[in-house]
């Protein structure tokens, strides 16, 4: 569990978890994000059927994918409507018996709520209201943020394609550079085809920053971040070896994606969700290593990684899909989840705000797809506890942080 163990691609890719990656996965990782194809042929270029290609080579039977099973169902309840106070009567269950009830704080966010350094954010994993009250993407009209608007708004020329990731653990295993067009995965993936998918694939896009519509209208420019959010003590370290992915990334995923179990040992993140409904299970850093389910546990009926059936190549799955992991707690007569989980039933208009350290798994819930922004950075008010940690497993990376941070706070004097 260590940073200087060989993360797979969910882990690195998924979790934006640039910070804990070793020195030759960091190499790939810069020639992954500097190609510009999937390794498809060039007349389905940016299809489905394309990226899972590139995501499992070896895997072309379609069973390989696919899961029947009535245990795919999901259901989402919301009894009552006061976002400011906890609520118990927020949950979600989860075909064959799971049930998750919310369980976290809530706090209306305002702009003076927290300092512009985030030293008062929250120490526990909280859902923040307010925060995108005012964003051009959440305004009512053709241009509020779905997966629908955003295929419908085009692209534009530089960058037509979106990277995708998940699927079972012998894609999310692999580091190919698979891409879709937008509007074959809104049109027709998101809407029927992905639930025949044991794991579907999620759009989990880098270029966030850079990305644009078709009529040159910055993605950028129609969401805001927070003061509490901006003074990131690793930004010095972006585009280097040492942070070579960027720490902000577009999601977009249909029902029953999600995002593995992982977590950010040196950076806090925030999760803006503009569209759907998503599941968090959040555990401690100090949590029992058991309670994570990793390394290949199969108890999901529905398979787990190494469901594809293709020969030994899923050996060396490290961790379960998003949909297997909830469905191995908290079912008729199974375990339930430890008493310090936090479980978040996040809607759209919602931001949930990651303490750095603490282990995760999220789902994608509701029937129309999810559209969120996740962004990371690291605080000052956490780095004297997280770089020791750093400096045990690399000391170069741990080395260039302090210095590109004392120069930060020294041109900003």
């Amino acid at each position: 569990l260590s940073g200087q163990e060989s993360r797979p691609a969910a882990a690195l890719v998924m979790s934006a978890n640039s910070e804990v990656i070793t020195a030759a996965e960091r190499i790939v990782l810069l020639s992954r994000l500097s190609r510009n194809d999937c390794c498809a042929p060039a007349d389905d270029h940016g299809s489905i059927a394309a990226a899972k290609r590139a995501l499992g080579p070896n895997h072309t039977d379609p069973a390989a994918w696919s899961c029947d099973t009535s245990e795919k169902t999901i259901e989402v309840c919301d009894l009552t409507t006061d976002s400011n106070v906890n609520n118990p009567n927020r949950s979600v269950t989860l075909g064959g018996g799971s049930r998750y009830v919310d369980n976290a704080p809530r706090i209306a966010f305002s702009s003076d709520l927290f300092n512009e350094y985030g030293d008062d954010l929250p120490d526990v994993p909280t859902l923040l209201t307010g925060v995108m009250s005012d964003w051009p993407s959440m305004q009512p009209g053709p241009h509020r943020w779905s997966v629908a608007s955003l295929a419908s708004r085009g692209t534009g020329p530089h960058d037509p394609h979106f990277s995708v990731d998940g699927g079972p653990g012998f894609a999310r295993m692999s580091m190919a550079d698979a891409r879709v067009g937008i509007q074959s995965f809104a049109a027709d993936y998101c809407l029927s085809d992905s639930q025949s998918d044991l794991a579907p694939l999620y759009i989990f896009d880098p270029a966030i920053d850079t990305r644009t519509f078709a009529d040159g209208t910055r993605y950028a420019d129609e969401f805001a971040v927070p003061d509490c959010f901006a003074q990131d003590t690793m930004k010095p370290l972006q585009g280097t070896v040492y942070r070579p992915l960027p720490p902000g990334w577009l999601l977009v995923g249909p029902k029953r994606s999600g995002t593995p179990i992982h977590d950010h040992p040196h950076t806090v993140a925030w999760n803006a969700l503009l569209e759907g409904t998503k599941l968090w299970v959040c555990l401690p850093p100090d949590v029992d290593p058991n309670h994570l389910l990793l390394l290949g546990d199969d108890s999901s009926e529905c398979g787990s990684e190494d469901s594809g059936g293709e020969g030994d190549d899923d050996d060396g799955v490290f961790d379960l899909e998003a949909m297997a992991w909830f469905q191995n707690w908290n079912c008729d007569g199974g375990d339930a989840l430890p008493e310090t989980a936090s479980v978040i039933v996040q809607q759209e208009g919602e931001v949930v705000f990651l303490p750095a350290g603490w282990w995760h798994v999220v789902l994608n819930c509701s029937a129309v797809a999810t559209v969120a922004l996740s962004l990371s950075l690291g605080l000052r008010r956490d780095f004297e506890r997280t770089w020791p940690l750093l400096l045990e497993e690399d000391a170069d990376f741990a080395s260039a942080w302090r210095l590109a941070k004392a120069k930060q706070e020294e041109e900003s004097a």
